[in-house]
């Protein structure tokens, strides 16, 4: 597989996490602040991390790719 084909993957693989950490983030903070349900917070909480830790994996691939 090409590197162009390599990185391709990788931001589809990354905007579709993205889309669902989104939807969690979401969830999560109308859930722990609109009703209180404290596990929601939580919920925020991981769904920003795995975003950003995925955000991260691709800038990794991108510089793996160019052999810095």
């Amino acid at each position: 597989m090409s590197d162009v084909a390599i990185q391709q993957k990788r931001l589809i693989t990354t905007l579709i996490i993205n889309g669902v950490c989104a939807l969690a983030a979401v969830a999560g903070i109308v859930g722990g602040m609109a009703f209180h349900i404290g596990w929601m917070n939580w919920l925020f909480g991981a769904a920003l991390m795995v975003g950003f830790g995925a955000q991260i994996w691709l800038i990794a691939g991108f510089l793996k790719g160019r052999g810095a």
